[in-house]
């Protein structure tokens, strides 16, 4: 279960922040678990005729958040693009933030060609390595 409240604001046509907090339940029904999580995101874009700019940061923050694998809902999912590492899982109760850079190119009406960084940043390491993760992204994002 869960709940969320959003909010945008449309400075002219193509700028735009907007964000939201809520905060998701992953009952595991275990009495002694923690199975809370807060999540969050703010948003800026920017664009001019075909071009546009945007940023992202969002975050992940259980109520269990020690990163020790214990006393966290055993339904709590990894939300990140970290992967197993040296065949240590990503333990999943800690807090993630993720950073977002992107443009994009409108080719026509409802479709753009985007390119985007990114970052997961891990608070927590597994077994001792960092599972932080950064990558580049192109797409295609069509609207109908």
């Amino acid at each position: 279960s869960g709940w969320l409240g959003e909010a945008g604001y449309t400075f002219f046509e193509g700028a735009h922040i907007k964000g939201y907090y809520g905060e998701l339940e992953y009952g595991d029904e275990n009495p002694l678990t923690r199975d809370a999580v807060g999540v969050w995101m703010a948003e800026a874009r920017y664009g001019v005729g075909r071009w546009h700019v945007a940023a992202r940061m969002s975050g992940w923050d259980p109520d269990d958040a020690d990163g020790n694998g214990a006393n966290m809902s055993s339904r709590l999912p990894n939300p990140g693009l970290g992967i197993l590492q040296g065949g240590i899982p990503v333990v999943t109760d800690q807090e993630v933030t993720r950073v977002q850079i992107g443009a994009g190119w409108r080719l026509f009406e409802g479709l753009d060609l985007r390119a985007e960084w990114f970052q997961d940043d891990y608070d927590r390491s597994s077994g001792g390595t960092s599972t932080d993760a950064d990558g580049f992204v192109v797409a295609l994002a069509g609207t109908f």
